[in-house]
């Protein structure tokens, strides 16, 4: 039996750049900690078990360069396993104290082999370099890994600047061939955030392509705003006038693996990833293991949705059902498309990586469980790539995406509003002096270029999307607040050094040192041949 549509599963896998060797235990570098724990080691060791297995899958990764750089980075994986062996030991410190509650203990055992085999894994499986695991999916045919920009800037917002644009784009996909060896086919855009050319800049689709990129993906009402109006809406890929694909994100799968409302991460049995020991036992009990002065999460939970006692085996089998249900939505949306559009549709289902594993504790066992039913339990739906989907079907409608976003209301609103508004004014004033910094002639051409790379480097970090959504959430509001200050006071005294022909070379290499991302790159070079 034929297959009557596809799925292409497309997880983003981001972080931004946060690396602080002056200080001994910074507590926002715990996001990749966290993050390396909970979702990229399990999703690595489920996709190999699956290649072992023999299963017949496709699944899209999005890697960021920022997130790249901090996996390959000597210190963070240190630090990493530094942190990881810190839990190790506060699992056992709390075996000691659960010894006479069974059912607590029994979760405290499984942290402790957990933890044991992150450690394992991370340190003796991968050389403690993740971006070995992610070559060698990539490699099995199995997994499609794809780049973003540099550091995930927000590209509406800098419409204005197209070589601002350019430059991002640019350095991810270099940044991206120098990691894997390999150029990529398809492009994440920064909060799905796009923009169509207009008459004084290309459009977000001119650049990629013009990069060599094949196709990149859109919250849904990119393309069912578009123009004309696509005959397929979300279910089929269009070529926008630049020749470059684009795949819509399908809200229907959204809604039932992301929201914790209405999809299946709220369910009772599942647990509450809120309730951590971090907050909720005493501060000197938690202080040797965090480091901090007040209560942060350690990544040991007890305690599932409904306020009782977490039951690895009860969430394993509403996973199970939980996955039989997508399985059958799936096919049924299928089957329906299928009649009524007169060609395969796909299904586009793009969720953010963590959600497996950080915000959804069980999701990496669900996803486990979802594609082997839909690889073995029925014929209706295939798991697909991007690639795959257009050489079946090389030829779709020519249609002009909208203005668009995956945030709050679907545009800007989230990364330019009371809280971070400020922000843009400031770097696109940093931006029109760099032609001006260029072209000095009394410091010599090698202080000269280290300095503007530096500067550049600075603004890349400074542009990161990251920071206005944080300050937006007010989740990290004064670390992303002072993130942001501290980039545009380093481009603002680089400028003053410059200009003043004092540059001040071991303050300089400090900085150089401390934020060191795209380190191996001429920055500068790269900003000619974008003609600023």
């Amino acid at each position: 039996m034929e297959e009557k549509g596809y799925l292409l599963l497309a997880l983003h896998t981001h972080l931004p750049f946060v690396r602080h060797p002056d200080i001994e235990h910074p507590q926002e570098e715990n996001w990749l900690f966290e993050a390396i724990t909970e979702c990229y080691l399990p999703l690595i060791q489920m996709f190999k078990k699956l290649i072992a297995d023999g299963v017949d899958f496709q699944i899209t990764l999005s890697l960021t360069p920022s997130l790249v750089a901090m996996l390959t980075d000597a210190l963070l994986q240190k630090r990493y396993l530094r942190y990881i062996a810190e839990r190790i030991e506060l699992a056992k410190l709390e075996q000691e104290r659960l010894r006479d509650q069974p059912a607590f203990l029994r979760l405290a055992q499984r942290y402790h082999d957990k933890f044991i085999q992150c450690q394992a894994a991370f340190a003796q499986g991968w050389n403690s370099d993740l971006t070995l695991a992610f070559k060698s999916l990539s490699d099995s045919g199995k997994v499609e890994l794809i780049t973003s920009a540099a550091t995930h800037a927000y590209f509406p917002l800098w419409e204005i600047y197209p070589q601002a644009v350019e430059l991002q784009v640019r350095v991810g996909l270099l940044h991206y061939q120098e990691t894997f060896g390999k150029k990529p086919n398809g492009f994440w855009l920064p909060e799905c955030g796009y923009y169509p050319a207009c008459g004084f800049s290309p459009g977000v689709d001119n650049l990629l392509q013009k990069a060599g990129i094949k196709y990149f993906f859109l919250e849904s009402h990119g393309i069912t705003n578009g123009h004309p109006r696509p005959k397929y809406g979300v279910h089929a890929p269009i070529h926008c006038p630049s020749g470059i694909a684009a795949f819509g994100r399908d809200w229907f799968c959204h809604n039932l693996v992301w929201c914790k409302e209405k999809g299946y991460a709220g369910d009772n049995a599942y647990m509450n990833i809120d309730r951590d020991i971090g907050h909720e036992l005493g501060h000197d009990y938690i202080l040797p293991f965090t480091h901090q002065d007040h209560p942060v999460h350690t990544g040991v939970k007890y305690f599932r949705n409904d306020g009782g006692v977490y039951d690895p085996e009860v969430a394993f089998r509403r996973c199970d059902e939980h996955a039989n249900h997508f399985l059958h939505q799936c096919v049924e949306q299928v089957e329906q498309l299928y009649a009524g559009l007169g060609r395969k549709p796909v299904l586009v289902a793009v969720v953010d990586t963590e959600h497996f594993g950080h915000w959804w504790h069980e999701g990496p066992t669900w996803l486990d469980l979802a594609i082997r039913k839909l690889v073995y339990d029925q014929k209706t739906v295939k798991l697909i790539t991007g690639p795959e989907y257009l050489a079946r079907y090389p030829t779709n409608q020519v249609v002009t995406p909208s203005m668009s976003s995956w945030g709050y209301q679907g545009y800007n609103e989230t990364w330019l509003m009371e809280r971070n508004y400020w922000i843009y004014p400031r770097l696109y004033q940093a931006w029109e002096l760099l032609p001006e910094l260029v072209g000095i002639q009394h410091v010599p051409q090698a202080q000269l270029r280290a300095a503007l790379n530096q500067y550049l480097r600075e603004f890349l970090l400074a542009q990161s999307s990251d920071w206005a959504f944080i300050m937006h959430k007010e989740t990290a509001l004064a670390y992303a607040e002072k993130r942001v200050n501290d980039h545009l006071e380093n481009m603002a005294s680089i400028r003053q050094q410059l200009k003043q022909n004092n540059l001040d070379a071991g303050w300089l290499n400090s900085l150089q040192n401390k934020n060191n991302i795209f380190s191996n790159m001429d920055l500068l070079d790269m900003i000619g041949e974008t003609r600023v």
